[in-house]
């Protein structure tokens, strides 16, 4: 079926795409279904489920069928069996489309079995792309309504033996692999003709990440291309003057024009606008320590970028993200009112939503807090993992806020949320791989809040953070 994987090499990623016929619902719950995962995946004798971590997370142990094909004749006398302990994530995009994830992880109710190898799963993915609506299609691809994409990094540990067998194991394993798509679209076209004989009752609830997710809208617009310098050259620039821990080198304010924020007649019609080209507080700097422990209002230490800038600093907004360890790291960002950003008491939308973010309870204030990620260079798994959809974090995790004289400071505990913790353990490994930028806003709701304005944004770019971070000792 055009599907073939010519060499294997554990630090290989293969990617395959085939149109299929039927619902995206309908082949989400399929590939969720793990009982009927030996019907469609050649590569897979059983899957159990281990536990449901939440509704869109959940440990599996997969056990590898042993394989069949002409280059291994001798299989079982050579190679041992395999088997994996994996991580499964899901979600549901604004526009229909699905995601479902995989990356190995340890769970203690799924040892290692002796003499079972236990393959490492470095990252995997199926995502179904429904077609657009104003496509233009014919013949036989009209039928086809979603492309189902595969994407898989994994390490099936070859035998020692030989080199030329490890070859030959790998790329039977990969093809297997690979031929999911094939199995998935095959049982979905004979659905069309038989009755159906899957369970449906493993279909889980849709993955609603903030009020928004009724719009259909991406929240950020396509990637334009080029190196940062290329794509900001014409736009208007919101750099300042950066200070902080944190080299210069590995943070900047992006361009963010192409973010997409409620409009004025959101509350009607769902519609979304282009934001501003200027965020409402621009960026100052970031610091990046590594502490003892987590530490919350780290603004408050004399070390911070703000307690540095002496007592006449004008009013900052800051958000500390507080990354588990060992070793803790704080990365807390500054941003303070841009020259015509809009004041507390100026009647536009947005002072409206600041003054009752400022002046609300703290229950209040995380009903409002709105982030943006967006990974703009990375691997397919880490894009996939990290997404680009709104979100209100304080419904996911741990947010406390502190003020004093001069600033507010939003914590965002990543420990206290297992999803959470799950995509920066995708993220941290290759973090010097990585730009990402994140955009903070205050969620407008009622006709007088509205459009959005983005609060304060950040791109990150390729930080080490083994040498980036400045070490502090623990508070008294």
């Amino acid at each position: 079926n055009g599907l073939f994987a010519p060499n294997y090499a554990a630090d290989t990623i293969y990617k395959v795409s085939v149109p299929v016929a039927g619902s995206a619902e309908r082949m989400f719950r399929l590939i969720m279904d793990h009982h009927s995962a030996p019907l469609w995946d050649a590569a897979v004798e059983s899957v159990k489920l281990v536990q449901e971590l939440d509704p869109n997370s959940h440990v599996l142990h997969i056990v590898y069928r042993q394989p069949t094909h002409v280059t291994l004749p001798l299989w079982p006398l050579w190679t041992r069996p395999r088997d994996a302990c994996v991580t499964r994530r899901w979600r549901r995009e604004q526009d229909g489309s699905y995601i479902v994830l995989y990356q190995s992880s340890w769970h203690p109710d799924c040892p290692e079995t002796p003499g079972v190898v236990r393959a490492q799963l470095h990252g995997a993915g199926y995502t179904i792309a429904p077609r657009k609506p104003d496509a233009r299609v014919s013949g036989a691809s009209a039928v086809a309504a979603n492309l189902l994409t595969f994407v898989v990094h994994m390490d099936m540990k070859p035998h020692w033996v030989s080199l030329a067998w490890q070859r030959l194991h790998g790329i039977d394993m990969t093809e297997d692999l690979l031929m999911s798509v094939l199995g998935i679209r095959d049982v979905m076209n004979q659905e069309n003709f038989l009755s159906g004989h899957l369970a449906e009752e493993h279909f889980l609830a849709e993955h609603d990440d903030s009020s928004s997710s009724n719009n259909h809208s991406s929240s950020v617009s396509a990637d334009p291309g080029g190196t940062a310098q290329e794509r900001h050259k014409d736009s208007p620039s919101l750099e300042v003057e950066p200070s902080g821990t944190l080299d210069p080198q590995y943070f900047s304010s992006p361009n963010i024009s192409g973010i997409k924020v409620r409009g004025p007649t959101y509350k009607s019609d769902k519609v979304k606008v282009f934001s501003d080209p200027y965020a409402a507080f621009e960026l100052v700097g970031v610091d990046l320590f590594e502490l003892p422990g987590p530490q919350e209002n780290i603004a408050s230490r004399p070390e911070s970028l703000l307690q540095r800038c002496g007592p006449n600093v004008s009013f900052m907004f800051v958000v500390q993200l507080m990354v588990p360890g060992p070793p803790h790291l704080s990365c807390t960002m500054y941003f303070r009112p841009g020259k015509d950003s809009p004041t507390r008491n100026d009647g536009t939308p947005f002072s409206k939503l600041l003054s009752e973010f400022l002046d609300g309870s703290d229950e209040d204030r995380t009903s409002r807090f709105k982030v943006i990620p967006r990974v703009v260079e990375g691997s397919w798994i880490v894009k996939q993992t990290v997404g680009n959809t709104p979100t209100i974090l304080g419904r996911k995790l741990r947010q406390p806020y502190h003020m004093g004289p001069n600033y507010i400071e939003v914590d965002v505990d990543i420990a206290s949320s297992s999803i959470a913790g799950a995509v920066l353990g995708v993220c941290l490994p290759v973090a010097k791989s990585l730009v990402v930028d994140i955009v903070f806003l205050l969620e407008g709701w009622e006709e007088e809040e509205l459009p959005e304005k983005v609060l304060g944004a950040v791109r990150f770019s390729h930080v080490d953070l083994k040498s980036a971070a400045t070490s502090i000792p623990a508070a008294n």
